[in-house]
């Protein structure tokens, strides 16, 4: 099932910030929104592959990463309706597999800086 999110819950070292703004300047990620809690980015504009999105949560002492491909610019672009809205990273089924391997490698960069658990 490729529907869904890809999570991680970590306690972010004092760090975090610097090393997540970092990454996402390299890795092409823009912040699409934010508040005093969550801030959510993209990567791609969906032309090409459907865009990759990250989200980190504040939840008190700890945070959360929720990444997935965002499969609703598919279907408004292409039509292709059978697409779900929201596409897990982890590998596994055909249905978007090209972006959900480019997001899975890029996620995966930041996942290693931050010692957590890769996605396979």
């Amino acid at each position: 099932m490729v529907e869904g999110r890809t999570t991680r819950r970590f306690t972010p070292a004092p760090d975090f910030e610097e090393v997540l703004a970092t990454w996402a300047s390299e890795k092409g990620y823009r912040l699409r929104a934010q508040d005093s809690k969550r801030r959510t980015f993209r990567k791609g504009n969906g032309f090409a592959l459907a865009p990759m999105m990250l989200e980190v949560v504040h939840e008190g002492e700890t945070a959360r990463i929720d990444a997935w491909v965002n499969g609703r610019a598919w279907q408004q672009l292409w039509g292709l309706l059978l697409t779900p809205p929201e596409m897990v990273l982890d590998s596994g089924g055909l249905t978007g597999a090209a972006p959900r391997r480019v997001g899975r490698a890029t996620v995966n960069a930041l996942f290693k800086r931050l010692s957590l658990q890769p996605i396979t």
